[in-house]
């Protein structure tokens, strides 16, 4: 159900250098896939005497839509944008909203979610259209273009541009298993990512899902010095491991 209509404007970031093949498609990236980008918000609370409850904390995510079915719209973001404790507590609860890409946000349910894939699925009902992104890029190769979309540091609706790096396997600092356990070889980008992209779509030129941005390595002054995301073939895997009904659909 939605909660509100903000109906405000992103802020879209480019990054500096477009390649020249991409540049006459920047407003397709904006008009188009954008749409599928959102942010997930979890809000976990303990319930206190006499079934009052107290709020404990707040955190958000991004996230891209990737299936539409009648008028409920389903989300792939991280599993630890979803997670927090209170999934294992039974003191405690999580309720999960979804905010599209202008700002409307409504309340969402958890559908799946897995430590070992790092990914999770949510769903929110909406008789807006919203673009459903596919996910049949297959995975990328080294030096090929990737755009991300995301929500690093809050700017909403964010794109940034780079190349696939190649794959390799990351240790997440001061994580726990129950939130991010991956164990497989990830896709390496240098794409712009930081706190909040978590969840968001990584795509190809086609503007199809290539991965799923989940970590991001910084130097010691906080740059941004390497981009990591789960790639497609480990999202299919996810699937069929939560035996979630996928088949592609991609709108614009």
């Amino acid at each position: 159900s939605k909660i509100n209509d903000k109906r405000k404007a992103g802020s879209l970031v480019y990054a500096v250098d477009v390649p020249s093949g991409l540049s006459s498609d920047t407003g397709k990236i904006m008009g188009t896939a954008v749409k599928a980008n959102v942010t997930v918000k979890s809000k976990y609370s303990n319930r206190a005497f006499a079934g009052l409850e107290s709020v404990v904390g707040v955190s958000n995510g991004s996230g891209a839509i990737i299936k539409h079915t009648e008028n409920e719209y389903y989300v792939l973001t991280n599993n630890h944008v979803v997670y927090n404790e209170s999934l294992e507590e039974s003191t405690s609860h999580t309720t999960y909203f979804v905010i599209d890409y202008i700002g409307t946000e409504y309340q969402a349910t958890l559908v799946a979610r897995l430590a070992s894939y790092d990914l999770a699925i949510v769903k929110f009902t909406s008789e807006e259209a919203y673009t459903v992104l596919s996910l049949e890029g297959g995975n990328s190769e080294a030096d090929d273009l990737v755009i991300s979309l995301g929500q690093p540091e809050g700017q909403s609706n964010t794109i940034t541009l780079g190349n696939t790096v190649g794959y390799t396997r990351v240790a997440l600092k001061d994580t726990k298993a129950s939130e991010s356990n991956v164990q497989f070889n990830v896709l390496h980008h240098d794409a712009y990512i930081n706190s909040g992209s978590s969840g968001g779509a990584l795509l190809d030129a086609k503007l199809n899902i290539i991965g799923i941005n989940y970590a991001g390595a910084l130097d010691e002054d906080g740059n941004n010095v390497g981009s990591y995301a789960i790639p497609v073939e480990k999202v299919y895997e996810f699937f069929e491991r939560v035996s979630f009904a996928y088949e592609t659909e991609a709108t614009e």
